[in-house]
């Protein structure tokens, strides 16, 4: 983050925000490019299991973050526990998952 975000315990939370919308956006339209390609590429079975596998993962990483954060309720760091979390679920998301091809997930065993 930048030296502005480190200033006070708003600005932090504030740019931890923006930070979290950025890579949320970013996720949901990977997900759609792909959605795209797997109904014109490979029909409407292997779009609906990837909807079902990306809600999901929605479902793991919201009940994740959430337990994490929940650790600490009531302190002021929460917020920040929460957000950082998210956003580390969808850098890895992105990367690992929306920017490779499915038959790339099972390495060299296919």
């Amino acid at each position: 983050m930048t030296e502005q975000c480190e200033r006070s315990r708003y600005d932090r939370a504030l740019c931890g925000r923006v930070v979290m919308k950025v890579y949320d956006f970013m996720e949901k339209a990977l997900s759609k490019e792909v959605e795209l390609e797997y109904h014109e590429n490979y029909g409407q079975e292997v779009l609906s299991n990837f909807r079902k596998a990306r809600q999901a993962w929605l479902n793991y990483r919201e009940a994740y973050c959430r337990f994490g954060a929940s650790t600490v309720l009531g302190g002021s760091i929460a917020g920040d526990i929460y957000r950082s979390c998210i956003v580390g679920f969808d850098i890895k998301r992105i990367t690992n998952d929306l920017l490779r091809r499915p038959w790339s997930m099972c390495g060299e065993d296919c």
